[in-house]
C-alpha cells in the first residue's frame, strides 16, 4: 500500500491552465507568510498595496517586527501567536492593523501553522482582508443608534438638536453641520441682513417663513452670525427647504451654483455639501438639516443621514406636539389618544386614568376594563411580587424612568414586553398622576431570540450531519468543512482546511469536476442554495471514496 499523502506535500498533477502563481499575485486578498518571531517572509501584491507599500520586495525589507510595525496593538500580535500555538490556526479573527502611514485599518485574518518534521513551528500561512468599510459602517449604525436612544430621552429640546449636529459631524467626519427650523420672521425690523434684500435670487419674500438656526457644531458652533436667519427659497439653505426633493448633495461644492460664496468654500477646501429636509408627515417643510465635509459623501453616507434627517423630523414634531400639549390638556389627550405608540397614566395608588388605543390593542382591556380600576393593575400583573417589586423601582426612581422593559400579561394570557418612559414634569398635564409613553418590542425580542435559536441550529446541522459539507472561496479553498469529511478522506479538518477542494478530486473525474464547478455554483448562488458536485475523491489512503 503507498504512504499517504500529507496535505502539505502532497504531489498533485498541475492543471490544465491552472497558475498558482497567477492566482496568488492577482488574488483580491492579501496573502502571507511569516514567521513567529515576527518577520514576513512572503506576501502578495494586494497585501503590499493593502498596506500602503509599492510593492511586496519593499514591504517585507520594511516590516521588521509585525507586532510593532503592522498592529495597532502589539498585545493582538501575541493574541495571535497564542490562538496558533493552541489550535493550529485562526479563523475570522479581526484585529487593528496599521497601514505605511499610520492610518488604521480593520482585517479579518485566516491563518495555519507550518510545522518542520519535528513538530516545530516555523511559519505562518494565511489570508488577510480588509474589513475597514464594514466595520466603520457597523460604527456609524452604532452611533445612530445610541442617537436615536438620546433623543428618546428628557433633555429639552434645543439640547436634542444640538445632539443631532455634533452627531453628524462625528459619524461623517463632517467639517460643520448645522439645523434652521421655520418659524415667523422675528428680526425683519431688528437687524436681520436678509430683510432689506427685495430683489434678485436672495430676495427675502416670505416674511412668515423663515429658516431660524438653532443648533450648529463642528467649525462653526455659534447660533448669532449672518446666517442665524435664511430667507425661505434663498441661498443654498433656503432653496432646499422649497424643494420638492427630500435632499441634495454635491461632492463638487467649489463649482455648484447653489453654492453662492465659492471663494470661501475654496479657501476652506471644502469638498461636498449635503441638505436635507426636515418634513411633516404630509411633507411639509419645517427645516434643513445641512453639513459641509472636506471628502467626498457616498450613496451609504447619504442613506443615513437621510436617515438622520427622518429622526430629527420625529423629534421635532414631537416637541412640537409637545409645545401643543401644554396650551391645552385635552388636545394633549385627543393626540395621545391617537399615537401608534402606548401612552397611559396611572396614579400613586396604581389606579390609572389614561389608556390609549394603542394600549387597547396591546392588552386587549379596553378603557372600560382598564380606567378606575384599582383591580386593573393586577389584571396586567397578576404576581403580587413582581408588583411590588415595580412600585418599589418607581418610588426610588423619582416616578422618573427611561426606557425601563417591563413584561405584562395580555388579556388572552400572552406576556408582551414593553419599553416604557414616562413624559417629563415640564409638559402642563395634571400632575396627580404619572404618564408614560411605551414601545411594544416584543416581536423584535422574538426575532431576535429566533435568529439566535437557527444560527445554533444550522451549527448544529453542519457540525452532525452525514454529509460532506463545507464552505469555500471563489478561489476553491476550504474554509470551513465539518467532520464527515474526516471519516471519509482520512485527513483532519485542520489539515484540509486552506487546501484547494481540487487537490482532492478522483483524476478520472478532474476534467468534468473543473467545468461543472462554474456553471453549478453560478446557478445555485442566483438561488441561494449550496452547489451539489458529484464526483470522486481521493482519500488519505489514496483510495477512492
Amino acid at each position: 500500500m503507498p504512504e499517504p499523502a500529507h496535505p502539505s506535500n502532497a504531489s498533485v498533477p498541475p492543471l490544465p491552465g491552472f497558475d498558482a502563481r497567477d492566482i496568488l499575485d492577482n488574488a483580491p486578498i492579501g496573502i502571507f507568510t511569516s514567521t513567529p518571531e515576527g518577520r514576513l517572509l512572503s506576501v502578495n501584491p494586494a497585501m503590499a498595496k493593502m498596506f500602503g507599500y509599492d510593492s511586496p520586495q519593499e514591504m517585507i525589507a520594511s516590516v521588521a517586527d509585525i507586532g510593532r510595525h503592522l498592529y495597532a496593538d502589539p498585545a493582538d500580535r501575541e493574541a495571535f501567536k497564542r490562538l496558533m500555538e493552541q489550535h493550529d490556526q485562526v479563523v475570522d479573527q479581526e484585529s487593528r492593523l496599521r497601514r505605511r502611514n499610520g492610518s488604521v485599518l480593520w482585517v479579518s485574518q485566516n491563518a495555519r501553522v507550518v510545522r518542520d518534521t519535528h513538530g516545530k513551528i516555523t511559519s505562518y500561512q494565511g489570508f488577510i482582508k480588509d474589513i475597514s468599510v464594514r466595520k466603520r459602517t457597523e460604527e456609524r449604525i452604532a452611533k445612530l443608534n445610541q442617537l436615536k436612544e438620546s433623543l428618546l430621552g428628557l433633555e429639552p429640546f434645543p439640547t436634542k438638536m444640538q445632539r443631532v449636529t455634533d452627531a453628524v459631524v462625528d459619524i461623517f467626519n463632517a467639517d460643520f453641520a448645522r439645523i434652521w427650523l421655520i418659524r415667523k420672521g422675528d428680526l425683519c425690523q431688528s437687524g436681520c441682513d436678509h430683510a432689506d434684500v427685495v430683489e434678485g435670487p436672495h430676495a427675502c419674500r416670505f416674511r412668515d417663513t423663515c429658516l431660524h438656526l438653532v443648533a450648529s457644531s463642528g467649525r462653526y458652533t455659534h447660533l448669532d452670525g449672518k446666517h442665524r436667519r435664511v430667507p425661505f427659497g434663498s441661498y443654498k439653505i433656503g432653496r432646499v427647504a422649497a424643494s420638492e426633493q427630500p435632499g441634495f448633495l454635491t461632492n463638487t461644492v467649489a463649482d455648484d451654483p447653489w453654492v453662492h460664496d465659492q471663494a470661501w468654500v475654496k479657501e476652506l477646501g471644502l469638498v461636498s455639501f449635503g441638505g436635507y429636509r426636515l418634513q411633516s408627515h404630509d411633507g411639509q417643510t419645517i427645516g434643513v438639516l445641512a453639513l459641509f465635509s472636506r471628502h467626498e459623501l457616498n450613496e451609504a453616507e447619504e442613506n443615513l443621514l437621510k436617515t438622520i434627517a427622518n429622526t430629527t423630523s420625529e423629534v421635532i414634531l414631537v416637541a412640537n406636539s409637545m409645545d401643543s400639549l401644554r396650551a391645552s390638556e385635552e388636545r394633549f389627550r385627543s393626540l395621545a389618544e391617537h399615537m401608534p405608540m402606548l401612552i397611559n397614566a396611572i396614579t400613586e395608588d396604581s389606579c390609572f386614568v389614561f389608556w390609549n388605543r394603542a394600549c387597547e390593542s396591546a392588552t386587549g382591556y379596553s378603557r372600560q376594563e382598564i380606567l378606575h380600576n384599582p383591580e386593573a393593575i393586577k389584571l396586567l400583573y397578576p404576581d403580587p411580587s413582581f408588583r411590588r417589586q415595580l412600585a418599589q423601582e418607581w418610588a426610588a426612581s423619582g416616578y422618573n424612568f427611561v426606557n425601563k422593559e417591563i413584561a405584562l400579561r395580555t388579556k388572552n394570557g400572552n406576556k408582551r414586553i414593553i419599553l416604557w418612559t414616562n413624559l417629563p414634569p415640564q409638559i402642563a398635564l395634571p400632575r396627580e398622576a404619572t404618564w408614560a409613553v411605551g414601545l411594544d418590542i416584543t416581536d423584535r425580542i422574538i426575532t431576535e431570540e429566533a435568529l439566535r435559536e437557527k444560527s445554533a441550529e444550522l451549527d448544529r446541522y453542519f457540525t452532525s450531519s452525514l454529509d460532506l459539507l463545507c464552505i469555500a472561496n471563489t478561489q476553491g479553498q476550504f474554509l470551513r468543512l465539518n467532520p464527515t469529511w474526516e471519516e471519509v478522506l482520512g485527513y483532519s479538518v485542520a489539515e484540509l482546511e486552506g487546501r484547494i477542494f481540487l487537490d482532492f478530486v478522483h483524476p478520472e473525474d478532474l476534467d468534468a469536476t473543473i467545468k461543472d464547478v462554474p456553471a453549478k455554483s453560478h446557478r445555485q448562488s442566483s438561488r441561494h442554495s449550496p452547489a451539489i458536485i458529484p464526483t470522486r475523491a481521493l482519500n488519505s489512503a489514496s483510495g477512492v471514496s
